[in-house]
């Protein structure tokens, strides 16, 4: 049958409802994720004393840093007096996320359409609050809201209509196995990094306490400075990640954490800094074995999941390649700047951190994988011992009932 122009516009009419709706679900999401940013500081310009003792709030100025900390979430750069901040705190932005998966799933069409249409438009307003507020994103934010929109929109298709914005890779089960290893090592080693946040967070918790009192902030302020430090843990627990592969991490130019050398230099005064390593040297130079059990580890849990004999030892082969990527994505995001001059540069070495995690990480996945197919293979060849045969028992006998005569 001939396409025509009246059967092609019914066809895309057809659609337009399901991208109305996920337009105005990501729109909603936005409004929602902005609103509660914007009460927290609000409420923490509220109950802040000002420095000439009024009554009068600024509620301007703590309206736009609102603003700029709603869009620091999405990866826009916030410019201030002492220079540029480009740290994301990924704590925040995964409750957007969330929250936005959640809004999206209960207000989009159950078509894929609605999917893509809630993603484009996330991107959209935020980059329209951006322009208003007169920021640059450059590549780095677009990217990354690109992320944060398809995250959100995929994730709450998926959960509440069960519509995949992606199609789902079958054909290739290898290479399937190998980003399963490869991504399941990096989550595990993230894993790792955040036990080592909270090891040096309880190390540290006297100082922590001590830089808290000498700010002396109000019950409200203190309750959004929390807040905020926690949006930056998952930053420190990549930061932890390098320091377990031997390579550390650097806050400010001459400065540098690793296992086998601490060089701290002058810190801003943020509590969650004083949760940073303590000391060197000794056993702790040999943190990246940890790596390696985290390694070994990460290929025993998804052993259930990946393909056995020739094809898993494929998989294996590739899983460096997606270990590495994931790794690199960690590294990356945990980078910025704090300000201008020796704060302009935070974060580990990427390359130098990559290199080192991946292959701790593989060699790990390798030793786990021999271990399990040697004991696979030992389970296989193991011979099955033989049931000796017993002597039949004779059933007795029962005795033969003959048919009732009939009477007659």
């Amino acid at each position: 049958m001939a396409r025509t122009l009246a059967a092609d516009v019914r066809a895309a009419g057809a659609h337009v409802p399901g991208v109305v709706a996920g337009a105005v679900a990501a729109i909603l999401a936005l409004a929602l994720t902005f609103a509660v940013v914007l009460a927290l500081g609000l409420a923490a310009a509220a109950g802040a004393p000002t420095p000439d003792g009024s009554a009068l709030v600024d509620w301007g100025g703590a309206s736009a840093a609102a603003t700029q900390w709603w869009l620091l979430a999405h990866g826009f750069p916030w410019s201030t007096d002492s220079g540029s901040l480009t740290m994301v705190p990924w704590g925040l932005t995964a409750v957007f996320v969330v929250t936005s998966a959640a809004v999206i799933g209960r207000f989009a069409v159950a078509h894929r359409a609605s999917g893509v249409a809630a993603a484009l438009a996330y991107v959209g307003g935020v980059s329209a609050v951006a322009y208003v507020a007169g920021i640059d994103a450059g590549a780095r934010g677009i990217v990354i809201v690109a992320v944060v929109a398809v995250l959100a929109s995929g994730l709450g298709m998926w959960r509440a209509h069960r519509i995949r914005l992606w199609p789902r890779v079958q054909r290739f089960p290898v290479a399937t196995a190998a980003l399963r290893l490869g991504g399941g090592a990096a989550l595990m080693a993230m894993a790792a990094g955040a036990l080592m946040t909270v090891a040096w967070t309880i190390n540290g918790a006297t100082s922590v306490g001590e830089r808290v009192s000498e700010l002396d902030p109000d019950p409200v302020g203190g309750g959004v400075l929390a807040l905020g430090e926690t949006a930056y843990v998952p930053t420190l627990a990549a930061w932890n990640v390098a320091w377990l592969s031997g390579e550390g991490f650097s806050v400010g130019t001459e400065t540098r954490y690793a296992p086998d050398e601490l060089v701290v230099g002058e810190l801003p005064d943020l509590p969650i800094l004083e949760a940073l390593p303590r000391s060197s040297g000794g056993p702790l130079q040999g943190a990246p074995l940890v790596v390696v059990v985290v390694g070994m580890l990460s290929r025993f849990a998804a052993r259930s999941r990946l393909p056995g004999g020739r094809a898993g030892w494929w998989s294996l082969a590739f899983s460096p390649v997606a270990t590495a990527s994931a790794v690199a994505l960690l590294f990356v995001g945990s980078r910025g700047a704090a300000g201008d001059g020796r704060l302009a540069s935070l974060g580990p070495e990427v390359w130098g951190s990559t290199v080192a995690t991946a292959a701790y990480l593989s060699a790990g996945l390798l030793i786990a994988h021999a271990i399990a197919e040697l004991r696979n293979r030992r389970t296989s060849q193991k011979p099955v011992p033989a049931v000796p045969r017993t002597a039949a028992r004779k059933s007795p006998r029962r005795p033969h009932r003959s048919a009732p005569s009939r009477r007659r």
